[in-house]
């Protein structure tokens, strides 16, 4: 009896951890087309990956990928990597009927089996701002987004203008442009040796401030 108490509690010992380790580990989240729906499974690709992990998951064609046309939904199974939490993971959406992208990235946690990322919504501009360049306004677009070895940065505006690259810690860790401006300068970034991840580029002129979000896949 004593045996098979042992055995059993072994197994109940093995099982959480297994399960602390989050293995299998899903994340999953909803895609919408901007004012269109939900992308057609016809027509819909992603691919996902945690960064610094040579992997990657692409759907349609593997089976750790799902996609659900009917409400949005898609699922990707990451356990087989053996995520830890702090890891960055990242999924791309490509409509290629619509000819729309966007992507979403957020840090792993595994403290449970599953992740949930909100919605995230397809456009022409994916990653671009919706506002047109009006001259007497501030306003910062970068271009595009994700990119591999660089992007260029367009600054509307009229007055002293700083513009720094922030990681997701909050460390400056590049210096655009400071300096008078009347009118639109338009300016390119390259990461160089930076790590692949999220960046957030803030721009600064009087009281105003805009920032948007870019993502560096080298």
């Amino acid at each position: 009896m004593s045996r098979k108490i042992g055995i059993i509690v072994g197994v109940v010992v093995l099982m959480g951890i297994l399960f602390a380790q989050g293995d299998p580990h899903y994340m999953w989240g909803y895609v919408v087309n901007e004012g269109d729906g939900y992308p057609s499974a016809e027509c819909l690709i992603y691919k996902a990956f945690l960064v610094g992990h040579s992997d990657t998951i692409f759907y349609p064609g593997d089976s750790r990928a799902t996609y659900n046309e009917s409400n949005g939904g898609w699922s990707v199974q990451i356990g087989g990597w053996s995520p830890r939490t702090g890891d960055i993971f990242v999924v791309i959406f490509s409509d290629t009927c619509e000819h729309t992208q966007g992507y979403d990235t957020t840090v792993v946690n595994m403290d449970s089996v599953s992740q949930g990322m909100g919605l995230t919504t397809l456009s022409v501009s994916a990653g671009i701002s919706g506002k047109s360049l009006r001259p007497h306004s501030f306003d910062l677009i970068v271009s595009p987004s994700p990119f591999n070895s660089s992007c260029e940065i367009s600054i509307c505006g009229t007055g002293r203008v700083e513009v720094g690259v922030y990681n997701c810690l909050g460390n400056r860790v590049a210096d655009i442009y400071s300096g008078d401006l009347r009118g639109i300068l338009r300016v390119k970034w390259a990461p160089g040796d930076l790590p692949a991840g999220v960046y957030f580029i803030r721009g600064r002129i009087g009281g105003e401030s805009v920032v948007r979000r870019v993502l560096f896949l080298p």
